[in-house]
């Protein structure tokens, strides 16, 4: 029988969601995910993951300074979930986890036949991360929703650099 999820799971998910998007997570997401294609003799794919992702994050903070638009205000008892100490536009976190889940998606349908349980596995739970990571955002008071959609489209973009870069070399 399904029960109705209380606001407590749905923050805690949302918090989860949330750092995965943080710097420690992207630094141990990127280092471990190039390691395992480098142990299985992908080191192209490796170095093109890295190098895409970091250049999405570099663009941000490009983006970030030159547009210099302020975050959303947070009451005073609500908090922000970390110091709000760059601009808003767009999220890191957000293009960060998109292009980060997408590129890994697209490796999962590349590398693994339709059949075979991690692909079946794992690209749901990419997709729920690609999907959960930008209204997390929002929730957490720490982006308006068109920081959000900018984000998405940088990443969009990012995917696609990778797919190509994947499929030339």
């Amino acid at each position: 029988l399904l029960h109705p999820i209380s606001k407590t799971q749905i923050a805690l998910t949302l918090q989860v969601v949330n750092g995965i998007g943080s710097d420690v997570a992207r630094i141990a997401l990127l280092l471990s995910t190039a390691t395992v294609f480098s142990i299985n003799k992908r080191i192209r794919t490796a170095i093109a993951l890295t190098a895409v992702c970091g250049c999405t994050l570099a663009l941000v903070a490009l983006l970030k300074w030159i547009i210099d638009r302020p975050r959303p205000a947070i009451p005073d008892d609500l908090g922000a979930m970390m110091p709000l100490a760059m601009d808003s536009f767009p999220s890191g976190h957000t293009t960060f986890t998109v292009a980060f889940c997408g590129c890994l998606a697209y490796l999962c349908i590349h590398y693994w036949p339709g059949a075979d349980l991690r692909r079946k596995l794992s690209i749901p739970l990419l997709l729920m991360l690609i999907i959960l990571i930008g209204p997390a955002r929002v929730v957490a008071g720490e982006h308006w929703p068109s920081d959000i959609i900018g984000s998405y489209l940088v990443a969009l973009v990012a995917i696609q650099v990778f797919i190509w870069a994947h499929k030339r070399y």
